[in-house]
């Protein structure tokens, strides 16, 4: 596992048609599965090996902004406290390999989240809106719509 894994952050794996790129190309995925706290863990424990650290830490300018949300999530809110303590643990090592990455990237992570909380709150808005506007919708004869619509 370790070693498929080092061939993944490396680029050396066996990915598809031509053999180049990674064999995951999504490893947030591995860091934080639906439902799925053992999965994990146990590539959360892969960051324990001092050949991937080393590989991560070559390449960390790509690897950290693709595990960057994927770490604060499970750090802020994960249930099982072995993938809590992991996660705290890798970012941790992001941290101080390199402090100035790490902070564009929790920089770069808030701004996100502050976009997707405004459209959350957006949605809410027209959800709101969305009856008051089928109400005046009905209002409107049938024949009225068809004759705007043809109009248009």
């Amino acid at each position: 596992m370790a070693r498929s894994a080092a061939k993944t952050l490396s680029g050396t794996g066996s990915g598809t048609g031509s053999g180049s790129g990674p064999v995951n190309p999504n490893p947030t995925l591995l860091l934080s599965p639906p439902r799925a706290a053992q999965v994990a863990e146990r590539s959360l424990f892969l960051w324990n090996n001092e050949y991937i650290v080393s590989l991560v830490a070559q390449q960390r300018g790509a690897v950290l902004p693709l595990v960057f949300a994927a770490l604060e999530r499970n750090a802020a809110s994960h249930w099982n406290p072995a993938v809590h303590g992991l996660t705290c643990n890798v970012r941790k090592m992001f941290q101080d390999m390199d402090e100035q990455l790490y902070e564009e990237c929790r920089l770069r992570y808030e701004a996100e989240e502050v976009r997707a909380r405004g459209r959350v709150a957006r949605r809410g808005v027209a959800r709101q809106r969305m009856p008051s506007a089928a109400a005046l919708q009905a209002e409107v004869p049938v024949s009225l719509r068809v004759l705007s619509e043809i109009q248009e």
